[in-house]
């Protein structure tokens, strides 16, 4: 006797599987026309293998809503999913999945809510500053583009000459840290990142004063194991673990560097300097700041010729 027959079923390839159509509505059910959908991630029929980006080979990087909100995406290969961010003036950025296929799939924006507040030192406005936005729990996307933490990118805005901000469409049912951009108030002080939520569209959320203090400084030098002196023009970049912060600052020829009003924290050290790097392929040097600091010395070794 035979054994029992194996039926197997495979997706059917279609041009209709390269491509996700879409419609980006409002709240209220109308079109949103020059909305930005932008190519973020794609699911491949080939090994079901999912790609984040962007840029991602063969799909379009982004597309814009028509006067009837629609638009449409292309893959060069078959696909089953892919992942957009969508951004459209006066509403609140969002993340969504459309599978490909024939049926336009509706992505609805709604309002987002503003955070407001003013950033002061010495009892002073302080102008011409920039303010970061991040969430406290960043994140990434997991199997089948779930959301996990929020993914949004850094916001930024200035501050006006009385020192206040205004940062609108944030998303809500988000967490947030504010804080002084280091490399705008380097010379000035430094802040402590300030918390805060955003809970529903349309909510105004005011953080009030965010001081600018004194914070600590970090000298150091980078030092090449084959005793040669620092290019021109190469760099050392120091970035903060809390928030999407840093300062970039160039080495001298003796590879000394400097940086400013750091605020207390955990912080990673990137040298750049062409044709050397640190030891077991590292690309940082992880630090503490607690007080001002004057001998930290990074050891860049060249690195391996390629034959």
């Amino acid at each position: 006797m035979s054994g029992p027959t194996v039926l197997i079923v495979r997706p059917q390839i279609t041009d209709l599987t390269r491509a996700v159509k879409g419609r980006v509505l409002d709240t209220a059910g109308n079109p949103v026309q020059d909305a930005v959908v932008t190519s973020e991630g794609v699911e491949a029929y080939a090994e079901w293998r999912a790609m984040v980006g962007p840029p991602i080979p063969g799909l379009d990087p982004l597309a814009v809503t028509n006067d009837k909100g629609n638009f449409e995406l292309v893959y060069l290969n078959p696909a089953k999913r892919m992942l957009l961010s969508v951004e459209a003036r006066t509403l609140a950025p969002k993340f969504a999945v459309l599978t490909t296929g024939p049926n336009r799939q509706d992505i609805q924006l709604s309002k987002g809510a503003t955070i407001r507040g003013r950033l002061v030192g010495d009892g002073k406005p302080v102008g011409n500053a920039e303010i970061g936005l991040i969430a406290q729990e960043r994140g990434g996307f997991g199997p089948q583009f779930t959301i996990v933490g929020s993914p949004y990118s850094e916001v930024r805005v200035g501050t006006q000459e009385d020192g206040s901000f205004t940062i609108s469409n944030v998303p809500t049912q988000v967490q947030w840290y504010v804080y002084a951009k280091m490399e705008s108030v380097a010379r000035r002080g430094a802040t402590e990142p300030k918390a805060c939520a955003t809970t529903r569209p349309q909510e105004i959320v005011n953080v009030g004063d965010i001081q600018l203090r004194p914070g600590y400084y970090l000298k150091g030098r980078v030092l090449l194991s084959d005793g040669k002196s620092v290019r021109e023009g190469m760099r050392v970049t120091i970035s903060t673990e809390r928030v999407w912060d840093s300062q970039t600052v160039i080495l001298d020829k003796s590879g000394r560097f400097e940086f400013l009003s750091l605020p207390k924290g955990k912080y990673s050290i990137s040298p750049a300097v062409r044709g050397y790097s640190l030891a077991k392929g590292q690309s940082e040097v992880d630090t503490s700041i607690e007080r001002d600091a004057d001998d930290l010395v990074i050891s860049l070794s060249p690195d391996p010729v390629a034959h």
